[in-house]
């Protein structure tokens, strides 16, 4: 019986870590590299990047609008006048934090859009991560185009 205790006990402070652990926002709110449109997708994180068919501002306004909608998700850093904004999504019921940037860049071919989203714990994210930018990125349908 005091072992089922003590593995209980672990098992919610392990949670409670998950949970209450801080964010430093200057480890997450980081500059983006992309310069040309395309996918990048690991175990843990899930970066695209698009052309997009209005101004900076504007695909930031839409996305940070349609972002801060989105289940569970929170502020971090930026605004759409600093030219990127990050948040943290948390999963439903254990509340692991996935980290997401996004950004409008000049690259070789106009402006672009980075979506960056990243796992915080954990060495497989289940494709969490890529399915939620997917999701936003038709959300906003013509404003970005998709890599060829």
């Amino acid at each position: 019986m005091k072992l089922v205790v003590v593995l209980a006990v672990l098992v919610l402070a392990g949670l409670g870590v998950i949970r209450f652990v801080p964010i430093d926002p200057a480890r997450v709110h980081t500059p983006s590299h992309a310069d040309v449109p395309g996918d990048v997708s690991t175990a843990t994180r899930f970066v695209a990047t698009r052309q997009i068919t209005t101004t900076g501002e504007g695909i930031l306004t839409a996305a940070d609008r349609m972002i801060r909608a989105t289940p569970r998700t929170s502020l971090l850093a930026g605004d759409v006048a600093e030219g990127r904004i990050s948040y943290v999504t948390r999963s439903a019921i254990i509340g692991f934090p996935d980290y997401v940037t996004i950004e409008a860049l000049e690259g070789d071919e106009g402006t672009l859009l980075v979506v960056r989203s990243r796992a915080r714990f954990a060495g497989y994210d289940w494709g969490t991560n890529k399915a939620r930018v997917e999701g936003w990125l038709a959300q906003l349908g013509p404003l970005v185009v998709s890599p060829s």
